[in-house]
């Protein structure tokens, strides 16, 4: 008589935990989706930022300096290959930079982009770059093809944002 009473007490407990849990994933699932369309009204930083062409790249661009460029090839334990260039980054102009695109790019023996990586220094590894201030900066171009089949590998200001 009594067991009878427990078994429907213990499937009562069962159904409240599954309707519950049931709910928290439902939650879980929606405040996933309205996150990722806050995201997607957002434009992106990379949007953003001005091009060549464009005033204000145009004018700023050039008093952006990349130097001290060092330029290596390695390979990967899958026997895949990469170019790494490491160059320092300076604002010689008078404005804070607040997003600052860089280009890399390995070139082929007839002058071809044979492939690119565009980087994102700032603000991913420092929040702005101000007037005078200088940065390192390392970027990975994976993968490359053949050393042999490229004659240099390059970095230059892709896009800037300006305080």
């Amino acid at each position: 008589m009594f067991e009878q009473q427990v078994d429907t007490v213990e499937k009562d407990r069962s159904r409240l935990i599954i309707v519950a849990s049931a709910i928290a994933v439902l939650v879980v699932i929606a405040l996933a989706i309205v996150l990722s369309q806050n995201r997607l009204r957002e434009p992106s930083i990379e949007s953003q930022t001005s091009k060549a062409g464009s005033p204000d790249f145009d004018s700023y661009a050039p008093l952006v300096k990349i130097t001290d460029l060092q330029k290596m090839t390695s390979s990967t334990l899958i026997g895949r290959r990469l170019g790494i260039l490491k160059a320092n980054v300076q604002n010689t102009g008078d404005r804070t930079l607040s997003a600052l695109q860089i280009r890399a790019a390995a070139i082929g023996l007839s002058s071809e982009l044979l492939i690119q990586k565009i980087a994102l220094p700032v603000p991913r590894q420092r929040d702005t770059l101000g007037p005078g201030e200088t940065m390192a900066v390392s970027i990975q171009i994976d993968p490359i093809p053949d050393p042999d089949k490229i004659m240099d590998m390059t970095l230059e200001v892709y896009g800037i944002k300006l305080k």
